[in-house]
């Protein structure tokens, strides 16, 4: 009896003890090991749940670590593709926005004009973390992908409606922030530079929503259009 208290009392401490290694409903198996103690039939129940227990861990840190591993190879595929991006960059490469699934690709290649995104490019005095932020808004608003046409008129990418033409200048706008880069062949050949500096010029561009102005655009990614 004495034996089998202490044995009792070590296999109890362990428990309380352990940090890593935890034996669950470990009650159940105290009282298992107590009876065993009588008989000595079989396996020690403490060390049956023991050896459960370790299998356990064991199969958590192996699907711990299957998944850190595919972590790491979406993320080598995302950083590779981020690299591939970025020499293209660098080389000079214009990258479209995506096509919408409602345009006939027709229609764009009969019309003279071009897209703005093809028309323009930041100036060179625009910080890099403000140009994001423009791209954005310019995204949004439908004009970074909108139809230029020769003489003036915008043309939004999906409804194919005029968002913007020609109008009053702002004092702070996005001719700040663009410089027109025509093409010297295609249909941006089309368009004069004059016209596209004064719709530049036509779209305010503030952190701040001026006061009466029809179109407006903030370096944060914030739009407002006028009809």
């Amino acid at each position: 009896m004495i034996l089998s208290a202490k044995l009792l009392a070590a296999w109890r401490h362990y428990a309380d003890a352990a940090q890593a290694l935890r034996i669950p409903e470990v009650d159940a198996a105290l009282d298992e090991l107590e009876l065993w103690h009588t008989t000595l039939s079989g396996i020690n129940p403490m060390r049956a749940a023991l050896d459960c227990a370790l299998q356990l861990l064991e199969q958590d840190f192996a699907a711990r670590a299957a998944a850190l591993a595919e972590e790491r190879r979406l993320l080598g595929l995302e950083q590779d593709e981020l690299h591939a991006e970025r020499a293209r960059l660098e080389a000079g490469e214009d990258q479209a926005p995506p096509l919408p699934y409602t345009r006939d690709a027709s229609i764009r290649a009969e019309a003279a004009g071009a897209p703005l995104w093809q028309l323009v490019d930041f100036a060179s005095h625009v910080p890099t973390d403000a140009r994001a932020g423009v791209e954005a808004a310019l995204e949004a608003s439908g004009l970074l992908d909108a139809w230029v046409l020769p003489e003036g008129n915008v043309i939004h990418a999906r409804t194919h409606d005029v968002i913007l033409t020609v109008r009053p200048p702002s004092a702070n706008s996005l001719a700040d922030w663009l410089t027109p880069t025509i093409p010297d062949v295609g249909g941006g050949a089309s368009i004069d530079a004059h016209t596209l500096s004064a719709l530049l010029r036509s779209v305010a561009c503030a952190e701040h929503e001026p006061v009466d102005v029809e179109t407006w655009i903030s370096p944060s990614g914030q739009i407002f259009l006028s009809p």
